[in-house]
């Protein structure tokens, strides 16, 4: 039996509907006791229904992203990003309007603080390697966890808050340092580390030209991807 004290999370953030980059990150690593999930599952890519799914089927402790809660409003099921993709369902709008802000979970003897953005502001907030000590210490203020998982940046990060240590997953779907690879961090051992996972991006390219997404937004997102 797995220990509390040897328990392996699976951290991912900003999938962005790239079911192809999350399928490849729960392959390589799907042997993890948990995964958690930043936010972000949906918009930009070819494939939000089936992200949702495969996290839903994995158990994924997620929270919600300013993207996921854009997906939900009367606009996108209109004519935004969610009207496109016929697998979407009412069942998936319900879970993603549902999903929590924030979550805070115990382990190892520690708190781990779950969210998009930060702590003062969940959707949009941005923690970055570059903010003032001053800066980072209003942005996390009334948060006391030992550790502060984040997202929204795509950009991986550990900044070091007195006690508190922020940590940014970077983006399973949408990295953007130029490394195209799917990007996620393992906790494991009181520790954590990031990874990147290969996967066929010609795939990816063929799901865009099969999905509903319109033409001039597929060029778009496609540049972003190959940049």
């Amino acid at each position: 039996m797995t220990t509390q004290e040897s328990r392996r999370i699976l951290i991912v953030s900003d999938v962005h509907a790239n079911y192809r980059a999350l399928k490849a990150v729960i392959d390589r690593f799907g042997s993890a006791d948990e995964i958690w999930c930043l936010g972000d599952i949906v918009e930009f890519g070819p494939s939000p229904a089936k992200c949702i799914d495969l996290l839903r089927e994995c158990g994924a402790r997620t929270v919600q992203g300013n993207h996921d809660e854009d997906f939900t409003g009367e606009e996108s099921k209109e004519n935004g990003w969610a009207s496109w993709d016929a697998e979407v369902t009412t069942e998936h709008l319900k879970y993603l309007a549902g999903l929590p802000a924030t979550l805070t979970i115990h382990l190892d003897g520690s708190s781990f603080f779950l969210v998009h953005g930060s702590p003062r502001d969940h959707f949009w907030g941005s923690l970055v390697p570059n903010d003032s000590l001053e800066a980072v210490r209003e942005k996390i203020a009334g948060c006391d966890a030992d550790y502060i998982l984040s997202g929204h940046t795509h950009v991986p990060m550990f900044l070091q808050a007195a006690d508190q240590l922020i940590v940014n997953a970077g983006a399973a779907g949408q990295p953007e340092d130029g490394d195209s690879r799917a990007q996620c961090m393992l906790y494991e051992n009181r520790s954590f580390r990031f990874e990147r996972v290969e996967y066929d991006l010609d795939a990816l390219a063929d799901d865009y030209q099969s999905c509903g997404l319109p033409d001039d937004l597929k060029k778009e997102v496609l540049s972003w991807q190959k940049a």
